[in-house]
């Protein structure tokens, strides 16, 4: 196999050309959001249409953090001195001396659309921003769907979130309590099309996944049992796992919804800092769509599995990275489960030196 060495996550920039996860639609209301993206404080807010807008959270006149001032209308006011910008970052109102407003002090806007539940957000080029781009998750508003959202920082570099996604044999190891998952053969096929790669994996006649046996009511009986992911440019992975009766394997357009049960899994990466970085994630089952009882279920899981699982064990490689450089280590991937995250790697990798190349970087 070959073992692609991978850039050092603790110094690599960003690809600013993409589109990211800003926030959930429900987190942003009336209110001024403020958050910091790629590095950058960008705050976000509602005009009176309720369409979201997102500015640099700093105000051109004394560098006061507009997340702290307050919306009026379409606009947002400084807290310092309250001068005012609309929402795309003209400086429309001074309340000082003769009023003037110089172009000199307005501040940048980023495209920023909501769609299936997501605020995404363009931190590149504007002109570059193709909302076609956008990674289809519609399955979250599907009335055929419940799903439960969370938010988790992170305190490591969002490659390593992704490369830890894309490694699904890390599952029946790291969540092998949370999860009762238990280590199994699969039949894997890993696929890259254009800059979009899958692994999926597949095993016949085996115990069913945990959380899907329970909803089909055995959890020791035997099951066709799935696990796929596909991420996409730059930090959008979407899981598909699921249980179901035998010889049904994946076919999730079986008339009888009781003889499946899935869930669809939403995780996007958005980096704050070279360190640090913000996992927005959901997952949207098929089954009890009216039982709180199962919400919770899942919110335990996103906390245990997600977070205190997953991402402690990346926060854990973040911080062990500075003694292993310094002793020249650098990651082996050479397992099986590793292929589908070196060609993530390499295409992020490749993304990132065209845009150094184009001199796109904002």
């Amino acid at each position: 196999m070959n073992t692609h060495t991978r850039v050092n996550v603790s110094v690599v920039p960003f690809v600013r050309n993409a589109w990211y996860c800003a926030a959930w639609s429900e987190e942003l209301s009336d209110q001024l959001l403020g958050r910091k993206l790629l590095n950058e404080p960008v705050v976000m807010f509602r005009d009176e249409s309720g369409t979201p807008k997102a500015l640099r959270n700093f105000c051109s006149h004394k560098l006061a953090p507009l997340s702290l001032g307050r919306r009026l209308g379409d606009r947002i006011e400084c807290p310092y001195h309250g001068l005012q910008f609309d929402g795309t970052g003209r400086c429309v109102h001074n309340p000082h001396g003769k009023g003037t407003t110089p172009r000199s002090a307005d501040i940048r806007a980023f495209p920023l659309l909501e769609r299936d539940t997501i605020l995404w957000i363009w931190m590149g080029e504007p002109a570059l921003a193709d909302p076609a781009k956008i990674p289809d998750c519609g399955y979250l508003n599907s009335h055929q769907r419940r799903t439960v959202r969370s938010v988790i920082h992170v305190a490591g570099n969002y490659r390593l979130s992704i490369d830890n996604l894309m490694d699904l044999g890390h599952v029946f190891f790291v969540h092998r309590q949370s999860a009762g998952a238990a280590t199994r053969e699969m039949e894997v096929e890993v696929t890259e099309e254009g800059d979009t790669v899958s692994d999926r994996r597949l095993s016949t006649a085996t115990t069913g996944l945990y959380f899907f046996a329970k909803a089909l009511g055995d959890v020791d009986g035997l099951y066709d049992n799935w696990l796929d992911i596909t991420w996409s440019p730059v930090g959008v992975l979407r899981n598909h796992s699921g249980s179901s009766r035998l010889g049904h394997g994946r076919n999730i357009g079986a008339p009888n919804q009781e003889d499946f049960a899935d869930q669809m899994g939403t995780h996007l990466l958005t980096p704050v800092t070279e360190l640090s970085s913000l996992y927005f994630c959901a997952n949207s089952r098929n089954y009890a769509l009216d039982d709180p009882g199962v919400d919770e279920i899942w919110r335990s899981w996103q906390k245990k599995g997600l977070s205190e699982e997953d991402s402690a064990i990346v926060a854990a490689i973040q911080a062990a990275m500075p003694d292993a450089e310094r002793l020249g280590l650098k990651p082996m991937p050479f397992l099986s489960t590793d292929r589908s995250g070196v060609r993530v790697a390499r295409i992020i990798d490749r993304l990132l030196a065209a845009e150094a190349q184009g001199g796109t970087r904002a």
